[in-house]
């Protein structure tokens, strides 16, 4: 989650507004681009097609960011304003970015702290879309078992879980993934379990000769309090991943 809580450290886009209202949407659309920034509910979606620079008013605090994009170079960056330092900071997306069933490339992480207007910019080369959804989801849970299973970057759930459950989580590719799998708290985005493949090995994904496990597959029990909850996992846009909750 540090790595994502890093990411609000990111994009950036020049027009004032507000989200508070349900049933509200307000647009702002730039020449041939299409850019525009829509406010419905409590869901913030960014489009267009090409650089474009905004500031956006966020009523709440924590976010789920679903980054799609049209090919997994279009955007070449996303980033906030930060007073702090006077300056943009960000990361190029595409290598977390991957295909998904509707044919664009995407990712998705939680952002938390994210009240307030912040400055944002984009830079594209092609079509993207960028939705900040309010957490909690306002979506019915999936009910264990259930299974995720897909490359790149992704938020899984909600989920209800209550009790004792399951966690069989795989990576193939884990050495040059950096996969990373987080089970959160669905209110409020913050981890509570991170069951990352060099720590829940305990081992520092090495085997007993030394060497780094690549081909990672772990299965843990977690007790946890009734509630909603969403699963954080980070990976490269070329491995592949499961996640099985029973």
């Amino acid at each position: 989650m540090k790595a994502f809580n890093v990411l609000i450290t990111m994009l950036s886009v020049s027009f004032m507004m507000s989200c508070g209202e349900d049933e509200k949407t307000d647009n702002n659309t730039n020449n041939e681009c299409g850019n525009k920034v829509e406010s419905r509910n409590d869901t913030i979606i960014l489009t267009g097609k090409c650089d474009f620079e905004t500031n956006i008013t966020f009523p709440s605090d924590a976010y789920l960011i679903t980054i799609n994009e049209k090919s997994d170079d279009v955007l070449s960056s996303l980033e906030v304003y930060q007073p702090a330092t006077s300056s943009y900071q960000g990361v190029k997306v595409s290598s977390a970015s991957a295909v998904r069933a509707d044919g664009w490339y995407s990712q998705a992480s939680i952002w938390k702290y994210m009240d307030g207007t912040w400055k944002w910019r984009v830079k594209a080369t092609g079509e993207y879309r960028v939705v900040f959804a309010s957490l909690p989801l306002q979506k019915t849970p999936a009910a264990v078992p259930v299974t995720y299973a897909m490359p790149g970057h992704a938020v899984l759930g909600p989920v209800h879980l209550n009790g004792t459950h399951t966690f069989n989580i795989s990576c193939p590719d884990a050495k040059q993934a950096g996969f990373t799998a987080e089970l959160c708290n669905g209110n409020t985005g913050s981890g509570i379990l991170n069951a990352s493949y060099h720590n829940i090995l305990e081992a520092f994904n090495l085997d007993e000769n030394n060497k780094q496990i690549n081909n990672y597959s772990k299965t843990t029990q977690i007790d946890v309090v009734e509630g909603n909850y969403l699963i954080v996992v980070t990976a490269n846009q070329g491995a592949n991943w499961t996640v099985s909750i029973n």
